[in-house]
């Protein structure tokens, strides 16, 4: 690359085309960092048959100015749960619910940074429903279920009558 290298006109409209968030001078910046990278390079790596490819490259990796500077540069959302918090407000998620691991969260976090800043769908519900493990349903408490008892009691009954022997009261428990 040649030491007075100046930025195209051209490519610097293609930069703002491409990041509509980025300026005139983040782009003059981002011009300057790749000028200041390539010029020393030595050997075969500094030299290019066209330039215009690696510039778009270099602007593809590059930061754009709200990640360049600021709070966001220095700490990544995840690194705090007031920083989880502040990015799920910032993407409309609800905050973390009751008995939401802060992983969880992160998680739901995530999958909405992933889907383009859309919260996640809702998880599913079976179609029974959610059934509260801290609630005794009224047949749990009596033992088997009334089909299930019926049912043992024609099967004994039935192998009584195979053995001959007599049937008792204690067939209809």
């Amino acid at each position: 690359m040649p030491k007075d290298f100046a930025l195209p006109k051209s490519w610097g409209d293609w930069a703002l085309a491409k990041f509509p968030d980025w300026t005139q001078d983040h782009v003059r910046e981002v011009a300057a960092t790749f000028r200041d990278h390539w010029v020393p390079m030595a050997g075969s790596r500094g030299v290019k048959l066209e330039w215009e490819g690696p510039w778009r490259n270099w602007c593809r990796n590059a930061r754009g100015p709200e990640r360049a500077t600021g709070a966001r540069a220095s700490q990544a959302w995840w690194a705090s749960d007031a920083s989880v918090a502040a990015e799920a407000e910032r993407l409309g998620l609800q905050p973390a619910q009751a008995g939401e691991s802060a992983l969880a969260f992160k998680g739901r976090v995530q999958a909405a940074i992933d889907n383009g800043g859309v919260p996640p769908a809702q998880p599913r519900q079976s179609r029974v429903g959610i059934v509260d493990p801290t609630e005794v349903s009224p047949r749990a408490k009596k033992g088997m279920p009334a089909g299930a008892v019926a049912g043992m009691k024609a099967i004994l009954k039935a192998s009584r009558a195979r053995k001959n022997q007599p049937i008792t009261d204690e067939d209809d428990v």
